[in-house]
């Protein structure tokens, strides 16, 4: 046996080694129970995936270990899919638990690339320094392939792992993929040092500690960007309808309850959430809009609606704003303000090509909304510019940077979910 070489493990004992590391790199993002996230145990589940990436013997086997993290922690990750697809879509249990498996196999296949071809890179190199650039790489480039490149399916990224661990400081100068390939050289300078004879092992503990100190370092830390522009009053509106009856049994009388909140609210801005009011404007009758309208000169209503184009078709995501000057950006008749959501979850706001039947089996209503464009204009209200994003869009701050830049950046960031 070669000095400082593990014992060749069973495939079979790998990949079970493989599928519980990736369980539990998903629970580090968020333990069951107070959602905490867990940055030690997320380094941790990665450094046993890339201890046993160092086991492997061919790009196959690695490309296998890579698949088998990913689809645990991928399904471990989003297991509440299987609840939307079965509780509220109607679709039967096994089809839906299926459903939930295939999805992240599918997802899985990009670590699986990527550690393949990582491997296939390592047994050519002949500096041994070069496989924890070449992992921390391969992490990396995975989570963007399937957050930003082709699926926008951005759940279990490392980096939200390490909101409060000493990598938080990296946030503002790398994100959060960037954090994430960086706790992924971590953990192999970790699995380096239980591996290799003591000159490397040393070496690993060495690049180890330095890239801790490096986020620990004073220097790195990103100024104060945030700096406060005065107060305004805001009353926020939640009906707690659940999601079985928002689009039948209670769609009405949620719609009745939030107008009257509105038309009761005090002075200030008034917020309801994502889809409020289920049916699309042009179906609405004249006393809807006199409600949504403000009476007074020191209010405003922002409404999250699915926006129609009753000419020329198309749904969006949509978020309507009323204030009592006059129109800014005025993209929706009867509204001063229009607001069409961007990234839209995959199968659940677009039908991906071919999979039209899926969405269909779930009935999903409102399933295939349009893109809106990024950035878009914000909206003036009591002196500040408001602009508002959807859902999981407060996931891609990339995207909300984008709306930043211009004498038109916003002064508030508003998230209707």
């Amino acid at each position: 046996m070669v000095q400082g070489q593990a014992p060749r493990l069973r495939p079979a004992q790998a990949a079970i080694w493989a599928l519980l590391a990736g369980a539990a790199h998903a629970l580090a993002l968020a333990w069951p129970g107070n959602g905490q996230a867990l940055g030690a145990l997320q380094w941790l589940a990665l450094a046993v995936l890339a201890h046993l990436y160092l086991r492997t013997e061919t790009p196959r086997q690695a490309a296998f270990m890579g698949w088998c993290f990913a689809t645990a922690q991928g399904v471990a990750a989003t297991w509440w899919l299987y609840i939307s697809m079965h509780q509220y879509g109607g679709m039967p249990a096994p089809l839906a638990a299926a459903a939930v498996l295939l999805l992240q196999a599918a997802l899985g296949l990009y670590l699986a690339f990527t550690l393949g071809l990582a491997a296939w890179l390592r047994h050519r190199a002949t500096r041994r320094q070069f496989t924890l650039l070449a992992f921390s790489g391969a992490w990396l480039l995975a989570e963007l392939a399937r957050a930003e490149w082709f699926t926008g399916f951005p759940w279990g990224a490392a980096g939200y792992a390490h909101v409060d661990s000493a990598l938080a400081v990296l946030a503002p100068w790398v994100g959060v993929y960037g954090m994430g390939a960086v706790s992924a050289a971590l953990a192999m300078g970790l699995a380096l040092a239980w591996r290799w004879p003591a000159p490397l092992m040393r070496g690993g503990v060495w690049v180890m500690s330095g890239a801790v100190l490096l986020a620990l370092s004073q220097p790195w830390r990103a100024p104060d960007t945030t700096r406060e522009a005065g107060r305004a009053p805001l009353t926020l509106l939640q009906g707690n309808v659940p999601q079985d009856q928002k689009f039948t049994a209670q769609r009405d009388s949620a719609t009745l309850w939030y107008l009257q909140q509105i038309a009761q609210a005090g002075p200030g801005l008034t917020l309801a959430p994502e889809t409020a009011i289920v049916l699309p404007p042009d179906l609405w009758p004249a006393d809807w809009w006199a409600a949504l309208r403000p009476q007074g000169p020191d209010r405003g209503v922002m409404v999250g609606v699915p926006w129609r184009n009753p000419t020329q078709g198309g749904w969006g995501n949509s978020v309507l704003a009323w204030g009592s000057g006059p129109p800014t950006h005025p993209t929706a008749p009867g509204a001063d303000y229009r607001y069409d959501k961007h990234h839209l979850v995959p199968f659940g706001e677009f039908i991906p090509w071919g999979f039209s039947w899926f969405v269909h089996a779930m009935h999903i209503p409102l399933a295939d909304f349009e893109r809106g464009a990024s950035p878009q204009p914000t909206w003036t209200w009591g002196g500040w510019r408001w602009a508002p994003n959807i859902c999981f869009e407060d996931l891609f701050g990339e995207q909300l940077a984008r709306s930043l830049a211009g004498p038109d950046s916003p002064h508030v960031l508003v998230n209707f979910s």
